[in-house]
């Protein structure tokens, strides 16, 4: 009596062998991917949180800024340098802001209050000392003040040279108006430009820089 094979359980068998195969190599694929998304996320979140620092450090510069004009404002005696306050009575042309400049002749800012050990000697021509650091909400900030003048002394000095704006030609003495018919109309010139430098240091060693010009008319 002939006998018949049943052939399909073995093939039947190599089909689900490939199968698994495939299934597997599927699933190799879909983790690799879920890895680099999850990697995406938190890159991006890193880099959002990274702003959000900086921009806080930033935003708080404004108060050390505002304190450096009411300086300004109640200094008794802007012609000269005062450098406990970080007032410096000219402009500071070759002045390195954030200290990157190659420049020999640059005049760098003592922010960490270390003699600016942060550069090498022999790299800049001096240092100069600004404001005392104040510390709010854990924001350190320091200003630095330069009256934008060649020269130290008086404004009409000769040979100095200040930069300041048009000089004011009318003036009203009542709030809020201007026009032909107000009385205590009167010419009167500017005062010098002032550079306000404020750097600020926040959370995770963010570190933000900003300049402020400000200038006022005599009363």
């Amino acid at each position: 009596m002939a006998q018949h094979l049943n052939t399909s359980f073995p093939t039947l068998f190599r089909q689900r062998g490939v199968s698994l195969i495939v299934v597997m190599l599927a699933l190799v694929v879909m983790a690799v991917g879920a890895i680099g998304m999850i990697r995406m996320v938190d890159t991006s979140s890193l880099v959002a949180g990274n702003l959000a620092f900086r921009q806080s450090t930033t935003i708080s510069t404004d108060a050390s800024a505002e304190r450096a004009i009411l300086w300004i404002r109640n200094a008794t005696d802007l012609t000269l340098d005062s450098e406990s306050a970080g007032y410096y009575a000219t402009n500071l042309s070759t002045l390195d802001v954030t200290g990157k400049s190659t420049s020999s002749t640059r005049v760098l800012i003592d922010w960490n209050g270390d003699s600016c050990a942060y550069a090498t000697a022999g790299t800049y021509a001096s240092c100069k000392r600004p404001s005392e650091e104040n510390e709010s909400d854990g924001y350190k900030t320091r200003y630095l003040i330069t009256r934008m003048c060649k020269t130290t002394g008086s404004v009409n000095a000769s040979g100095n040279g200040c930069a300041k704006p048009v000089a004011l030609s009318s003036q009203s003495t009542s709030k809020g108006s201007l026009d032909y018919a107000s009385a205590g109309v009167s010419a009167k010139s500017a005062l010098p430009y002032y550079r306000i430098i404020v750097r600020s240091v926040g959370p995770r060693n963010a570190v933000s820089f900003t300049e402020t010009y400000v200038h006022f008319y005599p009363l």
